[in-house]
C-alpha cells in the first residue's frame, strides 16, 4: 500500500475536486486517485462479512478523511450535482465508492432529507452488505439533521415490517442505534413500533431483539419492564414468555423480579 503524504494528497484532492461539475471527469479522476492508494484489492467475502461478496479498495483511513472533508462543502453548494455524482458512485461496485455515496447523500441540504430517505430505502435490501449498512447508520448518526426527523422512524418502521427476516434485522439494528443516540426518546412511539415482532419473537432475529430490549432497559427500565408484562397479557404464547424470560438478566433484581412474578400469575 502507497504511503500517504498530505503535502502531496491535498493538491491531489484539490484537482479532483476542481472537477466537481463534470460528473464523469470528476467521477473518473476519483477512481484514479483511490486506486492510485489501493492496497491489494480483497476480493473475498470472508474479510468483510457472511453477506458480502463486495471487493475493497484498501484505501487509507486518511485518504477517505482528506476527501470527505473536501466533499462535504461540495454536497451543500452544488446539490443536483451531488445527486448525479452519488448514483453513479452507488453504483461501481467498490465498497469505498458506496460509502462516499452514502456520505455525499447524507450532507445533502437539510430540505434534501426526503432525497436522502428515498435513497437509503432503494438502496437498502436483503443483499446489502454489513459493511454498507453501518456505514449508513454511522453517517445518520452523526447528522442530527436526519437522525432527528421524523422520516427515519418511519423508514426503520418499513425495514421492520418487512417479510425478509435480513431487512427486519437491518431495522432493528437501526432502531436500537436510534434509541441509544436520541435524546428526545418517545418510547410509547418506539414499543409501537417493535409490538408486531416482539409479540410474535423468531428464533432468527431473537439476538437483535434481546439488544433492542437492553437498549430500552437503559432509557427505561420502569416503561420497558411495564411493556414486556403488557405484551405477555395480550400475546399469551409460550414463545414470548421464553424470550421475556431471556431479557430478565437486562434488568436490575426489583423490576427481574416483577416481570417474573407477573409472568407466573399469567
Amino acid at each position: 500500500m502507497p504511503s500517504v503524504q498530505l503535502e502531496r494528497l491535498r493538491p491531489q484532492i484539490n484537482a479532483i475536486t476542481s472537477q466537481y461539475e463534470n460528473s464523469d471527469l470528476f467521477i473518473n479522476s476519483l477512481i484514479a486517485l483511490l486506486k492510485s492508494y489501493a492496497g491489494e484489492i480483497d476480493q473475498s467475502s470472508s474479510q468483510i462479512s457472511p453477506y458480502s461478496i463486495i471487493p475493497r479498495m484498501n484505501i487509507p483511513q486518511v485518504v477517505i478523511n482528506q476527501l470527505e472533508i473536501s466533499l462535504k462543502h461540495l454536497a451543500q453548494i452544488f446539490p443536483d450535482q451531488t445527486k448525479i455524482i452519488a448514483k453513479n458512485l452507488w453504483g461501481l461496485d467498490y465498497f469505498e465508492t458506496k460509502k462516499i455515496a452514502i456520505f455525499l447523500i447524507s450532507n445533502l441540504p437539510k430540505q434534501e432529507n426526503n432525497y436522502y430517505f428515498n435513497k437509503i430505502e432503494e438502496w437498502v435490501d436483503a443483499d446489502i452488505e454489513q459493511p454498507i449498512i453501518m456505514g449508513i447508520f454511522e453517517n445518520t448518526n452523526k447528522i442530527t439533521d436526519i437522525s432527528r426527523d421524523p422520516q427515519w422512524l418511519r423508514l426503520i418502521e418499513t425495514w421492520l415490517g418487512s417479510n425478509i427476516e435480513r431487512i427486519q434485522k437491518i431495522g432493528l439494528v437501526a432502531l436500537t442505534n436510534h434509541i441509544r443516540l436520541d435524546s428526545n426518546k418517545n418510547l410509547p412511539a418506539i414499543f409501537r413500533l417493535v409490538e408486531p415482532l416482539l409479540s410474535h419473537p423468531h428464533i432468527a432475529i431473537n439476538n437483535d431483539l434481546l439488544n433492542l430490549v437492553g437498549s430500552l432497559i437503559i432509557a427505561s427500565q420502569p416503561e420497558t419492564a411495564a411493556f414486556l408484562i403488557h405484551l405477555s397479557a395480550i400475546y399469551p404464547k409460550p414463545e414470548l414468555s421464553s424470550f421475556i424470560r431471556k431479557c430478565l438478566p437486562l434488568f436490575d433484581p426489583y423490576f427481574s423480579s416483577e416481570i417474573k412474578r407477573k409472568l407466573t400469575i399469567l
